[in-house]
């Protein structure tokens, strides 16, 4: 038997709306439903090159269509990221420990101001587990390691070391 869905005719065309009858359809009874008539953007099926080709014909300059689409394509990417952002989090049993891990890996942690081991104890896990954590997110989006030390006293000693083995392989 055909899918009654699928079969339905539509009659009583308007311009705000159709109605489908749905007598016998889906368990429903009663007479024809109006189902709005939703605008469809054609426009989003064209190329980025129909797109500046029709620009150009309606006298758009050249400049406000390639930044039009940059525009576009940025949003597009942004949007990507948080979708893939938000889609690693919520695949994790522990939403706070990968949100945690993903502030370290980006270096949001650090301009936070907050500290690792506040993180771990918050997270009641150590700081290597964390660590263990915060690499896998590196490899996983292609980050450079940062730096998110236990406080403002630490993160000066290391940069303090840092630029002693800096100077001493400067050979002066």
């Amino acid at each position: 038997m055909p899918d009654p869905l699928i079969c339905l005719p539509v009659s009583d065309w308007h311009d705000e709306a159709f109605s489908v009858p749905i007598s016998g359809a889906v368990g429903f009874e009663g007479e024809a439903v109006p189902v709005p008539v939703v605008d469809f953007p054609f426009e989003a099926l064209d190329s980025p090159e129909d797109a500046v080709k029709e620009a150009l014909r309606n006298g758009i300059s050249l400049r406000a269509c390639i930044e039009g689409l940059v525009r576009a394509r940025e949003s597009e990417i942004r949007s990507d990221a948080a979708k893939y952002v938000l889609a690693q989090i919520v695949a994790t049993k522990n939403w706070l420990k990968a949100a945690f891990e993903m502030c370290i890996a980006c270096g949001l942690a650090n301009q936070m101001g907050w500290t690792q081991p506040e993180m771990a104890k918050r997270l009641g896990i150590s700081k290597q587990a964390l660590n263990q954590g915060v690499k896998k997110v590196r490899l996983e989006f292609g980050l450079r390691q940062t730096r998110v030390m236990r406080d403002e006293e630490a993160k000066a000693k290391m940069s303090k070391t840092n630029f002693r083995h800096f100077v001493a392989d400067l050979d002066l």
